[in-house]
């Protein structure tokens, strides 16, 4: 596992559906956000079923950023697994 700490956050690479992510870890959020371009980089016969969503995400400074798609993946940092809801 590469931890990867700065002063923007605390990164990890974890691997999703066999490619590796550098991924923001934020232990309050409970959901993940992943990129349009990095879902649309996993290999084709591995993507989930993605259900469409009418939902957005506020940020810090109040942007509200929507969300396209959800679908729930493993997620592996390390030897560690979880199913985890991404956005």
């Amino acid at each position: 596992m590469n931890n990867l700490g700065s002063d923007s956050g605390y990164f990890v690479t974890a691997t999703i559906l066999e490619n590796d992510v550098t991924m923001l870890v934020d232990s309050g959020a409970n959901v993940s956000i992943l990129s349009k371009e990095t879902v649309e980089n996993f290999p084709y016969a591995l993507k989930p079923e993605m259900f469409p969503v009418q939902t957005s995400l506020v940020s810090v400074t109040g942007e509200k950023i929507p969300f396209l798609e959800k679908t729930e993946i493993e997620i592996c940092i390390g030897t560690q697994k979880i199913i985890h809801t991404v956005s």
